[in-house]
């Protein structure tokens, strides 16, 4: 379906910054990575974010926080503003605004 047979990187270890972690991505988390998964995230990769925070942060799952994964600052900001405002409602943006 796709032409890619693979993907190889490598990314630093985020709890020891001197360390590098071989990743390569082929066969069905390939094939899950290339398409449109679900709203909230894959959730292996929504899981792997959450356990870095806990490592790097110190942040327990049971504190009742939550994470969000978006298309950039923008999106997430956007998309969080969007969710509690009702048409109507005044707000105050910046300048320039790109929208």
């Amino acid at each position: 379906m796709f032409p890619f047979e693979s993907f190889s990187f490598t990314i630093t270890d985020p709890s020891h910054s001197s360390q590098s972690i071989p990743v390569s991505l082929t066969g069905a988390d390939l094939v899950s990575g290339l398409q449109y998964g679900p709203t909230a995230g894959l959730p292996r990769l929504n899981e792997w974010f959450v356990g870095l925070q806990e490592r790097a942060h110190g942040r327990k799952r049971s504190e009742g926080w939550t994470l969000t994964i978006g298309n950039g600052s923008q999106d997430v900001i956007f998309k969080a503003i969007n969710a509690i405002m009702n048409p109507g409602d005044p707000i105050l943006i910046e300048a320039p605004v790109y929208a």
